[in-house]
């Protein structure tokens, strides 16, 4: 009976073992199985023990009655002898069970540590896993934020050169209106230095066609007087041919009293010739006022064609003056509109270097935000690659482990 129970113990216990080994020798499976299979185990143990035990005192009895027996009978030696090595051997298996137990036990509860330990290292790989995909999301949106920063980088760098191109260009235009200004300051400058001397030529016509015309007043009124005189004078010639008519009549009339009247005759004839010269004197002071007449008619003539062609040069200067005043206020205004322009374009490349500089600063931020994002790719590389080798570690553990328990089994 009790060999038989051994039997069946034995039996029982293997395949305890194996379950326990099989639920050892996959380290995912649940914990319960296993303390099911210790409970069951544990209770078979008791059974057991209570049947060797009994089995023991069987046997005892047995002994004590097959040493009565012996004693009386001594042709049973054989049963006996049966019955003492069914016992030795339970009891060995009891012993052997009893330590293989203790063993399992402690490789039990080793296996549980590393179970938990496998489970805390699954879990903390887990979490790694989770933060290394985490950091690779984070890593994937900075490297879309880094292409974006690139792109935006090339843009910046586009405009630059445009806004660069442009401030060039109003360079070269600032110089060309700074050249076309002095051009046009130097042409305004020369203006009025023209403009100075043809107000001091018309001037000076001015001054000059007074004098003229004093001149010609004074001539006209020398012409007057002169045609005043040679009124006189003619009167007084008429009067003296008059004179010298009656004279002459009388003369005539006289010419029977001539003799009596030499003295008179005489006196006449010396007053006629007195007349005579004085006639021709008067004659050569009438040519010699015509003379005087028509020199001062020529010179009012001469003086009207002066006059006239002062007046035509005054009038001439007067358009130039008028045509000068005018391109002066042009060049004034467009010096304005220059000046003007130039203040604007100064303006505009006052803003444009605004501008630039904060796309400069813009552009700084955006380099020292890419290096952090490079620095921060970087550590992230770091921390998957020390992941990733910490899970190498792990799986190598992980092998390990299961290859010591597929050892063990």
């Amino acid at each position: 009976m009790s060999f038989k129970g051994g039997i069946e113990f034995g039996m029982k216990l293997k395949k305890l073992l194996k379950s326990v080994v099989k639920s050892h020798g996959d380290v995912d499976d649940d914990k319960k199985e296993i303390e099911n299979n210790v409970e069951k185990m544990l209770e078979l143990f008791e059974n057991n023990s209570a049947d060797v035990s009994y089995g023991n005192r069987e046997s005892s009895s047995g002994s004590s009655d097959s040493g009565s027996e012996s004693s009386s009978d001594e042709d049973k030696p054989n049963n006996n002898h049966g019955q003492e090595v069914e016992q030795q051997i339970s009891l060995e298996e009891y012993k052997s069970v009893l330590e293989k137990l203790n063993v399992i036990s402690e490789r039990n509860a080793e296996l549980e540590a590393q179970n938990n330990a496998m489970h805390a290292k699954l879990e903390e790989n887990e979490y790694l896993a989770n933060e290394v995909a985490e950091r690779q999301t984070v890593l994937t949106k900075l490297e879309n934020e880094l292409q974006t920063l690139r792109e935006s980088f090339k843009l910046l760098q586009a405009e630059k050169e445009l806004l660069k191109s442009d401030i060039e260009r109003s360079k070269d235009r600032e110089g060309s209106l700074g050249l076309s200004l002095k051009a046009l300051q130097d042409e305004n400058e020369l203006l009025m230095i023209e403009k100075q001397n043809n107000s001091r030529m018309l001037l000076e016509n001015e001054e000059a066609l007074k004098k003229l015309k004093n001149d010609l007043e004074m001539i006209v009124e020398e012409a007057d007087k002169v045609r005043n005189e040679n009124v006189c004078l003619r009167e007084e010639l008429e009067k003296t041919a008059q004179e010298v008519v009656i004279l002459n009549q009388q003369l005539a009339v006289t010419c029977d009293e001539k003799e009596s009247s030499r003295t008179v005759a005489e006196n006449l004839k010396l007053e006629s010739v007195n007349l005579t010269s004085e006639n021709a004197r008067l004659h050569l002071e009438n040519r010699d006022c015509n003379a005087r007449l028509e020199a001062s008619a020529m010179r009012v003539f001469h003086l009207n064609d002066r006059l006239l062609i002062a007046e035509e040069e005054n009038n001439n200067l007067k358009t130039e003056v008028l045509s000068l005043s005018t391109h002066m206020k042009e060049a004034e205004k467009t010096i304005d509109d220059v000046s003007m322009q130039s203040g604007l374009m100064k303006e505009e490349i006052c803003i444009l270097q605004n501008k630039i500089d904060e796309l400069n600063h813009q552009l700084k931020v955006k380099d020292d935000k890419k290096l952090e994002i490079e620095r921060r790719s970087s550590e992230a590389c770091k921390m998957l690659q020390l992941a990733q080798e910490k899970c190498l570690l792990l799986s190598a553990e992980m092998e390990t482990m299961k290859n010591e328990n597929f050892c063990y089994c």
